[in-house]
């Protein structure tokens, strides 16, 4: 019978996060994975395609380690090679792009791309997360005092928040009131913005054939010669162009201030694009303005990455993060869907159902609901057992159960630690951190010591080897010198 019974099958997962969300999987349905790209990298700093996918979880941990301030998380991916001991990147730029068809990709050129793993964590604070409490903005601000320039947009203030330190610069795209509103840090030149000055950046952006800028819409000529109009009246276009027209403003703004980039402390930008995912629910994921969308999203990132690297003279690090967007979900399983919305009505964080369907496959609980992640995991497992599907439903372990208070064999013998022990096949070591935090400049400093110490035993030796004891030696002076007297 249940062979035969045609019915939804869906996993939900909980992910363990500040606020509580909900995954949604369909086993029977295989989605294209992200991508991570490095766009730019300077000559000392390197990379390999061929060391397998990345975990989305260790992307702040690598960007750390790539700028040379090593975080206390190790890394399992292999594919950042050592790089300079005597020079490090200047800034460490992401684009994180999310909501990318599935299946397909921008098209920016990049010196190295491979397959992003997401795990079933919140993708833009696990993208960020350096340790459990850490992003890469405040670890780098952290080292150097605040001094850091850390900035990052994003249309959403819970977003921005996630990839920016305490004190950070950030903007945030309204696309209902059609502003830019700027927070910026002391000395920082990002400034809150209107629709008509954003739009002058819109005009004013070098856009490559096939793409003109109308003042009203964007007008793109496809590789197969249709011409399709992304008209601003649409609020998913308006919401498109405002978040490039930010970062345009933001790039241009920067730009005007340009002695920020010639300090040799490391700054981090975040730029979150996630307006192709409403044109996607607008007009489908393989409709031409989804199509066009793509073109200018690419014409954008291209050049705002190159004159980004260009400002820190080749001394930044380019990434470019593809988030897939697969609609799936709420186009074979709407009615289902939408029941499992109206369930959870007054739990989601959420409230419109545009906003909803673009969070798929995660729904986000609201701040009364997280502390009760388990609970809601539950009700939606009973929801969606009474819809007679095919359900398998992981909650989370309860954080009491999966803590033990073992000795940790430190500096002092007693001293007792509380550590996270997995419940699982493999063995768990109570081993403390590899390195440091400052191993690289310990590091530094021991083997300039070594060499100098080696280089001077080196210059003793060859003049002791050479020298002749019946002329050099300072006896025979001292005593011709008293024989001549004498």
């Amino acid at each position: 019978k249940m062979a035969s019974f045609k019915a939804l099958c869906l996993f939900v997962l909980f992910a363990g996060l500040v606020q509580g969300s909900l995954v949604l999987r369909d086993p029977e349905h295989k989605a294209s994975p992200s991508r991570f790209s490095v766009v730019y990298s300077p000559s000392y700093v390197h990379f390999t395609s061929d060391a397998g996918a990345l975990p989305a979880k260790e992307v702040g941990a690598m960007s750390a380690y790539a700028l040379g301030l090593a975080p206390s998380r190790g890394l399992t991916w292999n594919g950042l090679m050592p790089g300079s001991l005597f020079r490090r990147p200047k800034a460490n730029v992401m684009f994180v792009v999310d909501g990318v068809p599935s299946g397909k990709h921008i098209g920016v050129e990049s010196n190295m791309h491979t397959p992003l793993v997401e795990d079933h964590q919140d993708p833009h604070r696990s993208l960020h997360a350096v340790s459990s409490s850490t992003n890469l903005a405040s670890h780098v601000s952290g080292l150097f005092h605040g001094k850091s320039l850390a900035f990052s947009l994003a249309s959403s203030r819970q977003v921005a928040k996630q990839s920016s330190t305490q004190g950070g610069s950030s903007m945030v795209w309204d696309a209902e009131k059609k502003v830019l509103t700027a927070s910026s840090q002391k000395d920082a030149p990002f400034q809150s913005l209107s629709a008509d000055k954003l739009a002058e950046h819109l005009k004013s952006f070098s856009w490559p054939q096939g793409v003109r800028y109308t003042g009203s819409a964007v007008e793109v000529t496809l590789k197969n010669g249709n011409k399709v109009t992304l008209d601003m009246a649409e609020q998913a276009v308006a919401e498109f162009l405002g978040e490039l027209s930010a970062t345009i403003a933001a790039h241009s703004q920067l730009s005007a201030k340009s002695s920020l980039a010639e300090d040799n402390i490391p700054d981090v930008f975040t730029f979150t694009l996630s307006g192709i995912k409403a044109l996607q629910l607008r007009f489908g994921s393989s409709s031409p303005q989804v199509e066009a969308a793509l073109t200018v999203l690419k014409a954008v990132v291209s050049s705002v990455s190159k004159k980004l690297s260009e400002l820190y003279h080749g001394d930044a690090i380019v990434q470019l993060i593809e988030l897939a967007f697969d609609d799936h979900l709420h186009k074979k399983h709407a009615s289902v869907i939408e029941k499992l919305f109206q369930h959870l009505h007054g739990h989601l964080d959420k409230q419109t159902m545009s906003e909803r369907l673009a969070d798929l496959p995660r729904l986000y609980l609201s701040n009364t609901a997280a502390p009760h992640s388990s609970a809601m995991c539950e009700k939606a497992q009973h929801h969606l057992t009474a819809l007679k599907a095919l359900i398998h439903v992981e909650c989370p372990p309860k954080r009491s159960d999966n803590l033990e208070v073992i000795p940790h064999l430190g500096r002092h013998l007693l001293e007792a630690k509380i550590i996270d022990v997995q419940k699982d096949n493999e063995t768990s070591l109570n081993l403390t951190f590899e390195h440091g935090e400052d191993w690289t400049s310990t590091f530094l400093m021991v083997t300039l010591l070594l060499l100098i110490f080696f280089l001077s035993l080196l210059a003793i030796s060859n003049v002791m080897w050479n020298m002749d004891p019946g002329y050099d030696s300072v006896i025979y002076r001292m005593t011709n010198q008293r024989i001549k007297m004498e």
